[in-house]
């Protein structure tokens, strides 16, 4: 397995399965710590935020989100991540039609190369819990952009690496 410069958590679900998820960030604000971490999955990661307990002997324990106060800080630390990664795309967005013809827009995380394709990584805008989203940069016979899925779990996984890379801070 390839080494990593980023942590994680380990997670076990209702039939004792693994989940791992990569931390994004760690920060303290209102007088709590919290942490924003994804699940390392194919097809899109949710960009989860909770608040750090820590007990008497120092484990750490996630709580929910609860007050409006608290969501505003981590909706702060989110908008920072996505205007903080690369200053070219700082005030990208991506604008989609869904199947009613209403506009959803989305703001660009980052955008990074891999191999001989282009990915882009972005959030819903104006969503409290906005799922972080992965596709690749097509370019059709006119030069206009789109968008498409990621095609294989070996590809899917090469990209997280870097995307987790790229939101913890580490990149090289």
């Amino acid at each position: 397995m390839a080494e990593h410069n980023h942590e994680h958590l380990v997670a076990v679900d209702e039939n004792g399965n693994e989940i791992v998820f990569a931390v994004i960030e760690r920060f303290e604000a209102n007088d709590k710590n919290f942490i924003l971490f994804a699940e390392e999955k194919e097809g899109g990661s949710e960009v989860q935020a909770a608040v750090i307990v820590v007990d008497a002997e120092g484990n750490e324990d996630l709580q929910p989100i609860e007050s409006p106060e608290d969501q505003a800080a981590v909706a702060e630390v989110l908008e920072r991540l996505s205007n903080g990664v690369d200053e070219e795309v700082s005030a990208e967005h991506i604008v989609a039609v869904d199947d009613n013809g209403n506009e959803i827009k989305f703001v660009v995380i980052a955008r990074f190369t891999v191999g001989e394709k282009t990915y882009v990584a972005f959030v819903e805008e104006e969503v409290e819990e906005p799922e972080l989203q992965v596709a690749i940069i097509t370019e059709n016979e006119a030069g206009e952009q789109g968008l498409a899925p990621i095609e294989s779990d070996e590809e899917f996984e090469k990209v997280q690496e870097i995307l987790t890379e790229i939101l913890s801070g580490h990149e090289d």
